[in-house]
Formats: C-alpha cells, sequence, structure tokens
C-alpha cells in the first residue's frame, strides 16, 4: 500500500522537488555537521566523568568482559543490555578513555539524525506502507492486512518477552522505577502536583527552559534556539492542524510518546 492511497486530495507531494543527487550531498552535509557539533570538544563538554560512564566502563562492561552474558543488569538500579554489549565491544577493542567511551553515544546519535531524515522522507516525501493508525482514520484499508498487524504484534512479544521474565526474576529489577519514578508514584496516590509541574517544564523545554543539571545540558538553556525554537512550534501547529492524516497524527503520537517519560519521572530538586 502506497501513500498515495491515504493522501487526501489536494496534500502536495514533496518528493521530487529536489534532485535526488542533491539531497543526497545535503544529506551527507547535514550529518558532517552533526558529527562536528557533536564529537568538539567531547570529551570535556561536559567536564569530567559522568556517574553511569564511571558504572558503564567499570562494572557492565567489566562483568561482560568476564563471561556474565546477562538479559538485565542489576547494578545501578538496573539496565537493558543492548547498549552495555556494544559498550563493553568497542572498549574492548577501542579503549576506555573518556573521549573513546563517549564516541559510541555519539554515533547513536548520528545514526538518529540519519533515520529521522529517512521517516520524514518516507512520510512527506515518497510512496510508503503506512499501517498503524489507520485504526482510527482509514478503518476501510485494514481488512486485507491483519495478517501483518499480527506479525508486528507477535515479533514485538517474541522481543519483549525475554527481557520483561528476566527483570520479574530480578529482585532489583524495580530499583529504578523507585529511585525515577516517585512523581508517577504521587499521581497514583492522587497527588498530581509534580507531574502536572514536569509535563508544563518538559512542555516548554524547546524554547523557554532547560534543564538544571549541567550534566546533561547548559544549565538552563532551551533546547532550541529561537529560530529552531519558531520552526519546530510551526511544525507541531501543522501537524496538530492536520491530524486526521496518519502521518501527521503519527508525527504528535511519537513526540508525546519521546516527552511522556519526563512528565512522569523524578525532576531535578524533588522533594
Amino acid at each position: 500500500m502506497s501513500l498515495d492511497c491515504i493522501r487526501p486530495a489536494g496534500v502536495v507531494d514533496y518528493n521530487g522537488r529536489v534532485p535526488r543527487r542533491t539531497e543526497r550531498i545535503l544529506i551527507v552535509l547535514v550529518l558532517l555537521a552533526a558529527a562536528w557539533l557533536r564529537v568538539y570538544h567531547l570529551d570535556n563538554v561536559p567536564p569530567g566523568w559522568r556517574d553511569d560512564e564511571v558504572v558503564e566502563t567499570t562494572v557492565h562492561a567489566a562483568l561482560i568482559q568476564q563471561g556474565h552474558w546477562l538479559l538485565f543488569f542489576p547494578q545501578a538500579e538496573g539496565h537493558e543490555p543492548l547498549y552495555h554489549y556494544l559498550s563493553a565491544a568497542w572498549i574492548s577493542a577501542a579503549g576506555s578513555s573518556l573521549f573513546i567511551v563517549r564516541l559510541l553515544s555519539v554515533f547513536f546519535g548520528l545514526l538518529s539524525v540519519a533515520a529521522l531524515y529517512q521517516l520524514a522522507r518516507h512520510l512527506f516525501g515518497g510512496r510508503v506502507a503506512l499501517v498503524a493508525y489507520l485504526f482510527v482514520f482509514h478503518r476501510p484499508l485494514l481488512p486485507g492486512r491483519w495478517r501483518a498487524l499480527a506479525l508486528a504484534a507477535g515479533a514485538t512479544v517474541v522481543l519483549v518477552l525475554p527481557l520483561a521474565v528476566a527483570i520479574a526474576r530480578t529482585p532489583q529489577g524495580q530499583a529504578r522505577l523507585s529511585v525515577v519514578g516517585a512523581p508517577l508514584a504521587d499521581l497514583l496516590r492522587g497527588d498530581p502536583r509534580y507531574v502536572l509541574r514536569n509535563t508544563a517544564e518538559t512542555l516548554a523545554m524547546p524554547a523557554f527552559t532547560g534543564d538544571p543539571e549541567y550534566l546533561y545540558n547548559i544549565p538552563g538553556r532551551p533546547l532550541f534556539e529561537p529560530l529552531g525554537a519558531l520552526l519546530f512550534g510551526l511544525g507541531v501547529l501543522l501537524a496538530a492542524w492536520h491530524w486526521r492524516q496518519p502521518r501527521y497524527a503519527f508525527v504528535l503520537i511519537w513526540l508525546l510518546g519521546g516527552l511522556a517519560p519526563a512528565f512522569v519521572s523524578t525532576p531535578s530538586g524533588y522533594e
């Protein structure tokens, strides 16, 4: 199924406005710029070792190198294993300096830039297969696609179940929730104050507020500069205006889904 069959009449297909070769050159330039901005002063911004980085190099990677192959690491309030296996392999091959340790996250950051480009191109510039959210907006298109949906659901269960079982069998499996989930616990007890505060502060971060923790950001600095914040806001408004189109609905749900953990997790200065 192509995007054309669910695109309402009058919606512009942006594919083809830029020659493919030019498009490729531009995305390479974007990735190079992103790499430079991410790598420049990587070993001293933020300054020194973060506690998570110390745990990663001295605990998780060391356990893997010693032959402890776990589906869930109980150390440091509990961690899923994929990043730690990749980190252990990277440290074994390249070393354990702060710059080297941080390069793995740089790689995933650049991968996310490339993935975002591909997603945006498929959603708004090309012919794509879209099934999710069709439940709400294009139900007549679903009857012949139940096998694909069942396969996707089954694959999700197969991937998640082993980790879920490992967490359930680990005494420390709920430790991280107890550490970072205090506002959610308050909400369940009938006190929504911290969840509401978190939600307001998180929604304001693109343009008006910033994380006070210097290890994650320049304290108090918004996510975007003024022009970027303006473009971000216009994009959200555009998606909200066209929310009945699956591709715009997907963007909104993806955005809120990504922000939701910040709404209910422990903020800096929580008391």
